[in-house]
């Protein structure tokens, strides 16, 4: 009965799909959460290849269960690859092994949620300051929340000079963080993370505030902003309404993170590679060694789309990984004695 609505969607999203000749997608995303039915579903979107629809499950036998029913209803499950243990009950939340135990018509794909919520504050961020010179550079970022999403697009806006500071309730596992952050980002990089501790708290002294928590934060009232900061919730829950009244007051919007974009292009690339590992890597045709791009090959390698039947040269190998400067009239030799025999 609960899985009844999952139903429906997928008459949806397959009616779509075969309207616009597109691939269907299911994408199964797993959460610590405790929610009714232990799964909500994620809205219906679209890419460039495919409709997909998603659940966000908090269970091994949750994910089973939805894995048994959309099996063969559509083209591609994304199964998201990140492990969960319970801490109070030690259980391990293998949504991945669950779901691959359970399909067998459609294809598998993985793929980890958490570093596409990465990617989409980035760009979202890049683009907001893409008409200054400086872009992210020199700007004063604060991240509430320094967790598994906190500390990589802390890492991401430090290698792009942003000056990032760090807030978590932990202290010690905020000092572990920050540490960290120093050390591996690239040793030229001038820019710094550093801890802020709340009572330091100026929220208007920031550029940038990216609240990665879930967890409802109590922040100063500010009666006067003298620079507007972009505000990003993430966890969608650090600001309680009556502080977002406030900030509206102030004419300073928040706005919550729209993985969309990235999500889309994910899936389009994942489907568009798919078969790199079903065809072969190398081929010998004549004097020549043709390998696919993606190879590493020997300097004079040939590099093509296909091995088997070559319909484009990509380039020639030379030391070291690099490709050799090509003549105009190299090429179309090249072309001339590799592809003569194929189609184009």
């Amino acid at each position: 009965m609960k899985y009844n609505k999952i139903n429906y969607f997928l008459k949806l999203i397959n009616s779509k799909a075969k309207k616009k000749r597109k691939k269907t997608c299911f994408l199964i995303g797993n959460t610590k959460k405790k929610f009714a039915n232990n799964f909500y579903l994620t809205p219906y979107r679209e890419s460039q290849k495919t409709i997909y629809m998603g659940a966000i499950v908090n269970n091994n036998k949750t994910a089973k269960d939805i894995a048994k029913k959309i099996d063969g209803n559509v083209n591609y499950v994304f199964v998201d690859i990140e492990k969960k243990i319970s801490s109070k009950l030690d259980i391990l939340t293998n949504i991945e092994r669950a779901t691959k135990e359970t399909i067998s018509k459609s294809i598998i794909k993985n793929y980890k949620p958490n570093d596409i919520t990465v990617n989409s504050i980035e760009n979202f961020i890049q683009d907001f300051f893409i008409k200054d010179l400086r872009g992210v550079g020199g700007k004063k970022i604060l991240i509430v929340g320094a967790g598994n999403i906190g500390s990589k697009i802390a890492l991401r806006l430090l290698e792009s000079g942003g000056l990032v500071s760090l807030l978590r309730r932990s202290k010690k596992k905020l000092r572990i963080i920050n540490n960290a952050l120093n050390i591996i980002k690239p040793s030229y990089t001038e820019a710094k993370s550093s801890i802020i501790y709340k009572d330091q708290l100026r929220l208007e002294s920031y550029d940038i505030i990216i609240g990665c928590t879930d967890r409802e934060v109590k922040f100063k009232k500010i009666n006067n902003f003298k620079k507007h900061p972009m505000i990003i919730d993430v966890g969608q829950g650090m600001f309680s309404k009556n502080y977002i009244k406030h900030l509206s007051s102030k004419k300073v919007p928040v706005f919550r993170l729209d993985v969309e974009s990235s999500l889309n292009s994910f899936i389009d690339s994942k489907i568009s590679t798919e078969n790199f590992f079903n065809s072969s890597f190398i081929n010998n045709r004549g004097k020549f060694r043709l390998i696919k791009k993606g190879i590493l090959g020997n300097s004079g390698d040939i590099i093509v789309d296909n091995v088997v039947k070559p319909r484009r040269i990509i380039g020639i190998c030379g030391n070291k990984g690099l490709l050799k400067n090509l003549t105009v009239k190299q090429y179309n030799l090249l072309k001339r004695k590799i592809l003569k025999n194929e189609k184009k």
